[in-house]
């Protein structure tokens, strides 16, 4: 209905930092179920997906990134 393309498109915002909450591992399995059946361009946008969680895997992570791009709270 109406109100959930109102929470969906207009209210919705991404994060834009990096938090120390932890999120389930089933939650983001859950999330790429969803987000795996978006359309694409002919279906010719490839797309890989990986799950950083561990302090060690964003430090590595954050190397790889342009500058500027990481934003610390």
């Amino acid at each position: 209905d109406d109100s959930m393309l109102v929470l969906l498109f207009r209210n919705a915002r991404a994060r834009n930092a990096w938090h120390d909450e932890t999120v389930p591992e089933t939650l983001l399995r859950d999330v790429w179920k969803l987000a795996k059946f978006g359309p694409t361009s002919a279906n010719c946008s490839l797309a890989r997906v990986i799950f950083v969680v561990s302090a060690e895997a964003k430090k590595k992570l954050a190397t790889c990134l342009i500058e500027g791009s990481l934003i610390r709270p």
